[in-house]
């Protein structure tokens, strides 16, 4: 992944939580807590976005006609699109998605899939979008839960909002690229 492929990351899940932090619990409407908002959304996101790299995988060499570089980002599009919209369809979905949350959810979608599926290997397609929805899932439920928990500390003013978020989502990078460098022998 390169950086520009992480900012887009970054962006993608800080776009996820923030949207999903719109809506806070309240205990009067019985509204679920932000964290397993962020959650069920981030896992909706993963898996059409595992699913529709499959799709793109297995159609695509059917799908070559005229430009090869505008083919395919109209089909990661078509694919994205329409896989996020039957996500729409997921069990408890009037519980937890709102009529933002599924817009974020395609804007999120289509930037996760462009930003990846077009410039991997095809021979390690399938791997990489498993790794890459993995993480993001991984990710947005990790931060949510550090969010949840830097509500309580006494954090500067200065620091707060978008430089801390920026800070934390660096850090689970650097802890996830010692992993990468360990057990893959290769770093960030």
């Amino acid at each position: 992944m390169i950086i520009a492929n992480r900012l887009v990351f970054f962006l993608a899940i800080l776009i996820t939580f923030y949207v999903c932090d719109n809506y806070p619990s309240t205990i009067q409407k019985k509204q679920p807590l932000v964290i397993k908002r962020v959650s069920y959304v981030g896992l909706l996101i993963s898996l059409t976005y595992i699913l529709s790299g499959l799709l793109f995988e297995t159609l695509l060499p059917y799908m070559q006609y005229g430009n090869e570089r505008i083919t395919t980002s109209i089909t990661v599009t078509g694919f994205s699109l329409v896989l996020t919209y039957l996500s729409f369809f997921a069990p408890y979905h009037q519980k937890f998605l709102t009529k933002d949350i599924k817009k974020m959810m395609l804007v999120v979608q289509l930037l996760l899939a462009l930003s990846t599926f077009t410039l991997i290997d095809p021979h390690y397609l399938i791997k990489e979008v498993v790794i890459y929805g993995g993480m993001y899932a991984l990710f947005v439920i990790g931060f949510a839960g550090v969010k949840d928990r830097m509500s309580i500390a006494p954090i500067p003013d200065f620091i707060k909002g978008l430089p801390l978020d920026l800070l934390t989502l660096f850090l689970f990078l650097l802890s996830f690229s010692f992993l990468n460098g360990v057990f893959f022998d290769q770093l960030f």
